[in-house]
């Protein structure tokens, strides 16, 4: 069964890490992102990779290899100053994401954990709480809240780990997602959200030949953990290309009005846009393949 659209928001945001900018492109009614951005974001960035999002409409950037999280008041493009900085206290910072409440969680990819800090935190602020089950052999590769406050976290582990509550309880997952169908052999990288009560799973299947390729994305109905009576459906997409036949490599993907989004490194750089909807499809449009100079997290915000 196709997966609902969500509702069509602002602006699809994008990390570019080695130009220390965060791009912003409009959202057409339907979902659609321009190919040309109408906004950059760049004071006080030097390697931004992950991006987030709060009810107020704040923006977080984390900044790779500053080690800190900037927090940007709504609207802010340009030079703007961050309001706030969160100072994670390493050299080496990834994703971050904002729950309902407030609390905001950035992963640490020196020590492979995630932190979670009080709402409103700044400077060298102590985390609430670190989570850290995973071992440096299994490194995190993206995680996502709900609107629920539930953590998802995707590693080198087959399955993806599901914390009802991590402020709450941090130190075991309640919930596992894993590969089904038959088809599915691993989750790979990005995992993304839709407001209709979908996860998008990029998923490695156990047979590489056509249909499925490296940058196929299963979609499961939430908060079930696992199917209702039905298989995942599949959206299975052939043109993110590494080097030579290889595919490339995800390390963000967004979901919003009837398009899903993910990021495409190595040779074919940019963004790839496809209609979020089972089956074969094909490519929409590809942003930024001649202008970023890389890319790291992509998100739907105001």
């Amino acid at each position: 069964m196709a997966a609902s659209p969500c509702t069509a928001a602002g602006h699809l945001y994008v990390a570019d890490t080695t130009a220390g900018l965060v791009y912003r492109f409009p959202l057409g009614a339907d979902g659609l992102p321009k190919t040309t951005p109408d906004a950059t974001l760049s004071g006080g960035l030097t390697s931004p990779f992950g991006l987030a999002f709060d009810r107020a409409g704040n923006i977080f950037v984390s900044d790779e290899k500053s080690g800190v999280v900037n927090v940007y008041p709504p609207g802010s493009t340009g030079d703007a100053t961050p309001a706030r900085q969160i100072s994670v206290g390493t050299d080496w910072v990834g994703f971050v994401g904002v729950d309902r409440r407030g609390d905001v969680f950035v992963n640490d990819l020196n020590v492979n954990a995630v932190y979670v800090y009080a709402p409103g935190s700044s400077g060298r602020a102590a985390p609430l709480r670190t989570l850290s089950i995973w071992g440096q052999s299994n490194p995190i590769r993206d995680f996502i809240l709900d609107s629920a406050g539930r953590l998802y976290v995707t590693s080198y582990s087959r399955a993806i780990d599901v914390f009802d509550d991590p402020v709450q309880q941090w130190n075991h997952p309640d919930h596992y997602l894993f590969p089904e169908g038959g088809y599915e052999w691993t989750f790979l990288s990005a995992l993304a959200l839709d407001d209709a009560g979908h996860v998008y799973l990029n998923f490695s299947p156990k047979d590489t030949s056509p249909p499925y390729a490296a940058d196929d994305f299963a979609v499961r109905r939430l908060p079930g953990y696992g199917s209702a009576g039905a298989n995942d459906a599949l959206i299975m997409t052939k043109d993110c290309r590494g080097s030579g036949h290889s595919p490339g490599t995800d390390v963000g993907a967004a979901v919003n009005g009837s398009y899903l989004m993910f990021t495409c490194v190595d040779r074919d750089l940019g963004v790839m846009v496809y209609k979020a909807a089972p089956g074969e499809q094909k490519l929409v449009e590809k942003i930024g393949a001649t202008v970023f100079r890389s890319v790291g997290d992509v998100k739907i915000g105001p």
